[in-house]
């Protein structure tokens, strides 16, 4: 199917999950010793920038982990939110609900990956998203004051921020291109590709959230395609 334009390009890190937890299948307490992720923040941090355990420390008094258990919601649309969150382990959706009670998802969120309400962190605001685990999950936290703060103590921290930020925007102007240009088949085809790692981990409502359609419109387009 021809859309007039190569997804590939477009396609960042942010939606697809790379990194994989130690500790999947452990029982945790909600809140856990950040030692134990110690490795978690310097590979997701490398990931963008060569990084340390020298820049760790600087980090250490900020950062902290949480567990979340499936159904927990790491912040809810309408009331503040101040941490920037990355994902040691688990699923999350990030999801609109309409006045109406109709809810659309943004993003899922897996190992490796940031997670929360950034654009509404940035503006001082309240979440206009609810962000909800779908799997009992756990998160390193920051609070972005805080971030700010890293940001005077090393360039490789600045330089941490920027890159995750051009990343979150490379990532959101596909899926406003999504959502706003192409139809439900083209949509359920790039969702299939971009959500690849974790498409066995989320459920066929969920699914047809994303690609913005009911489920019942989703199960029209999967037997069209089979044609």
């Amino acid at each position: 199917m021809q859309i007039g334009i190569d997804l590939n390009q477009y396609l960042c890190k942010f939606p697809v999950a790379q990194m994989k937890s130690p500790f999947v299948g452990e029982t945790m307490q909600k809140d856990l010793p950040l030692d134990r992720y110690q490795d978690f923040v310097i590979q997701f941090a490398s990931s963008f920038v060569k990084m340390d355990h020298k820049d760790f420390v600087q980090a250490k008094e900020f950062l902290s982990v949480v567990r979340l258990d499936k159904g927990d919601f790491l912040c809810s649309a309408g009331e503040p939110f101040e941490h920037l969150c990355f994902v040691a382990q688990g699923l999350f959706k990030s999801y609109f609900t309409t006045p109406a009670g109709v809810t659309w998802i943004r993003s899922f969120s897996a190992e490796g990956q940031a997670v929360g309400p950034y654009g509404s962190i940035l503006l001082q605001c309240p979440s206009s998203v609810s962000v909800e685990a779908i799997e009992d999950s756990v998160v390193v936290k920051i609070k972005h004051q805080d971030m700010l703060r890293l940001y005077e103590r090393g360039a490789v921290w600045e330089r941490l921020g920027r890159l995750v930020a051009e990343d979150h925007y490379r990532w959101w102007d596909v899926r406003e291109f999504e959502l706003m240009v192409l139809d439900a088949e083209t949509r359920y085809l790039s969702a299939l590709k971009i959500l690849a790692p974790i498409l066995d981990r989320i459920t066929q409502r969920d699914l047809a959230q994303y690609i913005g359609i009911t489920a019942e419109a989703l199960s029209r387009v999967k037997k069209k395609l089979k044609q």
